[in-house]
């Protein structure tokens, strides 16, 4: 279903809700390019409870 929030929130909030071992996620390419993904995904990646896979 459709959420409200905070991307990063959100993502977590269902993986947990859910029992996840994975996230799978894409990742667009920031502005700045000495970081190798976006804000939003590496925010998940720092705080899922589970893996996260993030594709390029």
């Amino acid at each position: 279903g459709l959420r409200s929030g905070s991307i990063t929130h959100e993502i977590i909030g269902a993986a947990k809700a859910r029992g996840a071992d994975l996230i799978v996620m894409t990742s667009r390419r920031p502005e700045m390019r000495d970081y190798p993904i976006g804000a939003n995904a590496a925010q998940v990646v720092r705080h899922a409870p589970c893996s996260v896979l993030v594709l390029r």
